[in-house]
C-alpha cells in the first residue's frame, strides 16, 4: 500500500513527545510493509535537519518538506477575533505546500493519506477536493482543544482567558469536523478514543498505541536522585516541574540529600537560574539512556493536557521507577507499574517511600519494562494500523 503521511513538523530530531510519536508511527508503517511517502512542514521552532533522520529511514521512506512561518503575529491574532476559523490550525496552512501535496499524490499513485495530527489535517479539504475518492485518516495525538481549554482555565487574566477560550472553541469546531470528514481516526489512547465518540465523532475511531523500542539497558536501582525529563515548551511539563519545585524546600527539610535534576528542550532557558546544590538543569538530552544512568526516580506530577505522555513510556521502557498523577498515567495500559500521587501529601509520601526502598524501585522498574514490551511493541501495533486503514 502506498501511504502518504503528512506532518506539521519533522519527526526527527526527536525533541519532544510529539516527534517521538511521529517517528514511532513512521516505523510502524514501514513494519506494516507500506511504501511510505512522508511530507512535512518545518518551522523556525522545528527546523528540518536531514542529518537527524536515521539512514535506514531515509532509504525506506520518500521524504519531502516545505517551510512555513508559524510565528504569532499580533495582527493575525487580532483578525481571528472576528473569524470562526481556528487560529491554531491556520498557522500551519500554506497554499504552495497544498499544491505540492496534490501533485505528489498524482505522481506517486498514493492509495491512502494519513494526517499525523489534527493540525496537518488542515490539508484534508484541499486533497479531498482534488481526489474525492482517496481515503484520508487522521492520527490523533491528543484531543487538542482540551489542552487549550485547560490553559484558559489556568489563566487569571480575564482578557487572556477569554481569548484562549475562543481559541479552544474554534479548534474544537475544526477538530471534530476534520475527524468526521475523514475515513477514520487512530488515537494514541483508549481514553481519547472514548472522548472523541462522546464529542460526536461519527467516523470510525480505533486505538493504536505508540510503539516503544525496548533496549538492553539495565538500570542501577541504587540511584535515588529525582528527575524530570520533558520539553519545556509544553505547558504540562512546565506545570509538573513547577509543582516539584514548589514542594522541594519542604522535602529538603526532612531529607537534605534530595537532589532534583531538570532536563529537556528549553529547560536551561527556563530554570538555569535555579541551579544549586539540590537542583541541576541539563537542557536537551540527546540520549535518554545515557542520561537516566545516573538518575533514580522520574517525578512527573502532570496537572493538565490529554493523551499519553510519550516520555513516560520511554522512561518505562528503560525500567525506571516513576511517580506521576492519574492524569499523567493516562493512556498507560497497566498503571500498576507507576506510583500515582494526585496531591501534595501523596506525592511527598511517595517520594520518601521510594527513595528508601531499593527493592520497590527495582520491582516497579522491571514491571514497567514488561508492560511496554507487552502493549507497545511495533509488530502488534503495525498490524492493527494496517488492518484499520485497509478495512472496507
Amino acid at each position: 500500500m502506498k501511504v502518504l503521511l503528512i506532518g506539521n513538523k519533522p519527526a526527527y530530531p526527536k525533541v519532544d513527545g510529539g516527534c517521538v510519536a511521529s517517528a514511532a508511527f513512521l516505523n510502524d508503517l514501514i513494519s506494516a510493509g507500506c511504501e511510505v511517502h512522508y511530507s512535512f512542514l518545518h518551522t523556525d521552532k522545528h527546523p528540518y535537519q536531514e542529518d537527524a533522520f536515521p539512514d535506514y529511514l531515509k532509504n525506506d521512506v520518500h521524504l519531502s518538506s516545505a517551510y512555513v512561518d508559524t510565528s504569532v503575529k499580533k495582527s493575525d491574532a487580532f483578525k481571528h477575533l472576528f473569524s470562526s476559523a481556528s487560529f491554531n490550525v491556520e498557522r500551519f496552512y500554506d497554499k504552495n505546500f497544498e499544491d505540492q501535496l496534490v501533485q505528489l499524490v498524482k505522481d506517486a499513485s498514493i492509495e491512502t493519506i494519513i494526517f499525523d495530527n489534527v493540525f496537518s489535517a488542515r490539508y484534508q479539504a484541499g486533497l479531498k477536493k482534488s481526489y474525492p475518492d482517496l481515503p484520508c485518516y487522521i492520527r490523533s495525538h491528543n484531543v487538542e482543544f482540551e489542552i487549550w481549554e485547560g490553559l484558559a482555565e489556568g489563566t487569571r487574566n480575564a482578557i487572556v482567558r477569554r481569548y484562549l477560550k475562543k481559541l479552544a472553541k474554534d479548534l474544537k469546531r475544526f477538530e471534530i469536523k476534520a475527524y468526521n470528514d475523514s475515513q477514520g481516526v487512530l488515537t494514541i489512547t483508549e481514553d481519547d478514543k472514548d472522548e472523541l465518540k462522546k464529542l460526536g465523532v461519527t467516523s470510525p475511531v480505533a486505538h493504536a498505541a505508540v510503539s516503544v523500542p525496548i533496549s538492553d539497558y539495565t538500570h542501577d536501582y541504587s540511584q535515588i536522585g529525582l528527575f524530570h525529563l520533558g520539553a519545556m515548551n509544553w505547558r504540562p511539563n512546565v506545570e509538573a516541574v513547577d509543582t516539584v519545585l514548589k514542594y522541594l524546600p519542604s522535602w529538603l527539610e526532612k531529607d537534605s540529600d534530595i537532589h532534583f535534576t531538570i532536563a529537556g528542550l528549553q529547560s536551561e532557558e527556563r530554570y538555569d537560574h535555579l541551579e544549586d546544590t539540590s537542583i541541576s538543569v541539563l537542557g536537551f538530552v540527546p540520549d535518554i539512556a545515557d542520561f537516566v544512568h545516573t538518575q533514580g526516580i522520574l517525578v512527573a506530577p502532570i496537572q493538565s493536557g490529554s493523551g499519553v505522555r510519550i516520555k513516560i513510556l520511554e522512561i518505562m521502557a528503560l525500567g525506571i521507577p516513576i511517580i506521576t498523577t492519574t492524569l499523567g498515567a493516562q493512556g498507560i495500559a497497566d498503571t500498576s507499574a507507576v506510583i500515582l500521587a494526585d496531591n501534595h501529601e501523596s506525592l511527598t509520601e511517595s517520594v520518601y517511600a521510594l527513595r528508601n526502598n531499593e527493592k520497590k524501585r527495582k520491582e516497579l522498574g522491571e514491571k514497567a519494562k514488561s508492560i511496554i514490551t507487552l502493549y507497545h511493541n511495533s509488530e502488534t501495533i503495525s498490524k492493527k494500523i494496517l488492518e484499520f486503514i485497509k478495512r472496507k
